[in-house]
């Protein structure tokens, strides 16, 4: 009895060590989804404490009352149109194929473009060298952003755009805040504050505004 007991100690000492490991990469995660939420609240406290947007320098030319907010590297996807075979044939002579064969085109998410994402107060902008995209924020109809990738649905395309950069979560709360309210300017309205909070369930961020013309809270995601 002791023996069979002896021959099972392995098994449950590395059970423990996989438990454990499941228990410390979960603890991690759980910490660095905090931290990401706690970053972006940081930056609409800091807005509002400065009362106006933080700028950065841009590459591309801006348009009149246009200020720029986000100027990093990105990479571009967007679906694609790809032949699956389905069926089998064979070949019986030169170009002669027994059997039932079909082609069938099906969408996928390839990637288009390695360059810049610029997002400012107007507009969202991707440059490389072979691809340009420019989306206006008021024809923005849904903006989805997950770890560093951002999914921009646009009245004036017929396909989404994924863009894929460290700051993608904070362009989507930006995009939100700008089609909520069109700022012509960084400044905040001295009326106006703005405020982060995450979701009960940390799995996003809640927009809320507050204006002496609207005093009630409004929530934007």
């Amino acid at each position: 009895m002791q023996q069979n007991v002896s021959q099972f100690v392995p098994v449950l000492i590395v059970l423990a060590i996989l438990v454990g490991l499941w228990f410390i990469v979960k603890g991690r995660g759980r910490k660095a989804t905090d931290d990401d939420l706690g970053a972006l609240c940081r930056y609409f406290e800091n807005v509002n404490a400065a009362r106006a947007f933080p700028t950065v320098d841009l590459t591309v030319t801006t348009k009149k009352g246009e200020f720029g907010l986000i100027n990093e590297r990105a990479n571009l996807y967007e679906m694609r149109a790809h032949r699956t075979s389905v069926g089998v044939s064979f070949r019986v002579a030169k170009g002669v194929y027994v059997g039932k064969r079909a082609y069938v085109p099906k969408q996928h998410l390839d990637r288009t473009g390695v360059g810049t994402v610029t997002l400012t107060n107007q507009r969202l902008l991707f440059v490389s060298g072979g691809r340009t995209v420019a989306i206006q924020i008021g024809d923005i109809i849904a903006a989805q952003a997950g770890g560093n990738s951002l999914q921009i649905h646009s009245q004036k395309r017929q396909r989404p755009v994924v863009l894929e950069f460290p700051s993608a979560q904070l362009a989507a709360l930006l995009i939100a805040a700008f089609l909520r309210h069109p700022f012509t300017e960084n400044a905040l309205p001295n009326d106006m504050t703005i405020t982060a909070t995450p979701r009960p369930d940390r799995d996003g961020i809640t927009l809320s505004f507050r204006d002496a013309r609207e005093p009630q809270l409004v929530a934007t995601r």
